[in-house]
């Protein structure tokens, strides 16, 4: 199977700097999984295929760890962790991919495929450095929840508001279309997936703001407010 070859392939490479059986097995897996994932997700098949492949890369990969220091028996069950965890991460990408797409379709569905595509790679870009600068925030679940958004917004609507002409700049960047937008990407309708990171969501999944959460135009317009005050000086 070829996306089990590229695993192979990408292990043989750093064999000599691997430290350990679960280096070993995290770069095979990781290629692994990764080539079959982004070939294979889109496709009718897919659910049934996935189910398919997990047991035979654990096969794989057991087989590959025999001879590394510190494998054991009980290194079955952690194998199995990884590649649950690596096939949540890839779904967690894939949703994020399409509810970013979705959400930018919906706020600016009426303007030119240039600016959708600069909105789109900004929200993309600036999405890991909010998660990051999230983990330093204190106070109750939902106070995280607002540092996230207000920096995922500040960081994305500034990039992209600095990449368009001075002309669009009040017509693309509208409290109202703002608003929308992040309403679509925090809570979108008709998926139970949120652009949050997964940590300041409950263990199932759950817990993001309402679509109605009034502190997303609050955020807004005190970014809107910022750029006049800007604006001015």
């Amino acid at each position: 199977m070829r996306y089990l070859s590229h695993g192979l392939e990408k292990l043989e490479k750093k064999s000599t700097s691997l430290e350990s059986w679960k280096e070993a097995a995290q770069t095979f897996l990781k290629e692994s999984s990764t080539q079959f994932y982004w070939t294979c997700s889109g496709k009718p098949w897919y659910p049934e295929a996935e189910d398919k492949i997990k047991p035979v890369l654990e096969m794989v990969a057991w087989e590959l760890i025999q001879d590394c220091p510190g494998a054991g028996p009980g290194s079955k069950e952690v194998l199995q962790n990884m590649i649950e965890e690596e096939f949540i991460r890839y779904a967690e990408q894939r949703n994020f991919q399409d509810t970013v797409h979705n959400a930018v379709a919906e706020s600016f569905n009426e303007l030119e495929d240039d600016v959708r595509k600069k909105v789109i790679t900004s929200l993309q870009k600036m999405h890991p450095g909010a998660c990051e600068a999230v983990k330093a925030a204190t106070g109750h679940r939902l106070k995280k929840i607002e540092a996230f958004v207000r920096q995922w917004m500040k960081d994305s609507m500034d990039r992209s508001y600095n990449a368009v002409k001075q002309q669009q700049k009040d017509i693309v960047f509208s409290e109202k279309r703002m608003t929308l937008l992040f309403k679509c990407l925090i809570s979108p309708e008709g998926s139970e997936f949120s652009c949050l990171p997964r940590d300041l969501l409950h263990p199932d999944g759950t817990g993001r703001p309402p679509r109605n959460w009034k502190f997303i135009r609050e955020a807004v317009i005190e970014l809107v407010t910022r750029w006049q005050q800007n604006a001015k000086k």
